[in-house]
């Protein structure tokens, strides 16, 4: 149920065939899953659209699983997590964590992101870097998401720069656009 509210959240669709090949499940039972998602957690919060031939999240769709943190939807793309997320009552005296500083990433965003990924497409994008702070246009060609262990980047052909580089997905300003190659 976790996958489908994560998968519709981010990716702004929830198609079966995607559940069948995750979760080895028949079509049946991965539209009976939708449904029960559909009804007993997040009731009629997904519609079927014909257009996508699956379903698509409300305008006013609020994710009750999950936090739809950016992390979560990565994490669970690439395999990252485990599914207990135990809780220690005691935890030790001598052991402390530093918390990284949240770079909270857009929904519209990854999946402009993943889209191109997955259809080979450019997009131009709105982007600050380290190097050059100010906001300025660039056009990429992504084709994978990297995770470093501290934050997720999108590995793309850079068009201006000629080359491959990693590009931080909180930097990217507004929700990329698909272009034609031609017009690069």
């Amino acid at each position: 149920m976790r996958a489908i509210e994560l998968l519709a959240y981010w990716e702004g669709r929830l198609v079966t065939n995607r559940l069948m090949s995750w979760f080895g499940l028949s079509r049946q039972q991965a539209s009976a899953d939708i449904k029960r998602y559909n009804t007993l957690y997040n009731p009629h919060a997904l519609i079927h659209d014909p257009s996508v031939k699956g379903y698509v999240p409300k305008a006013s769709f609020q994710p009750v699983l999950t936090t739809a943190h950016i992390n979560e939807y990565l994490n669970m793309l690439s395999g990252l997590v485990s599914e207990s997320h135990a809780l220690i009552a005691m935890p030790e005296p001598n052991l402390a964590a530093v918390q990284l500083p949240d770079r909270s990433v857009c929904p519209e965003v990854i999946r402009e992101v993943l889209r191109a990924c997955r259809n080979q497409s450019t997009l131009k994008m709105i982007y600050a870097s380290m190097q050059n702070p100010q906001w300025h246009e660039r056009m990429i060609s992504p084709h994978t998401l990297v995770y470093t262990g501290f934050r997720w980047h999108v590995r793309a052909y850079c068009h201006q720069s000629k080359q491959f580089k990693d590009f931080l997905l909180s930097r990217i300003a507004r929700t990329p656009v698909v272009v034609a190659i031609e017009s690069v």
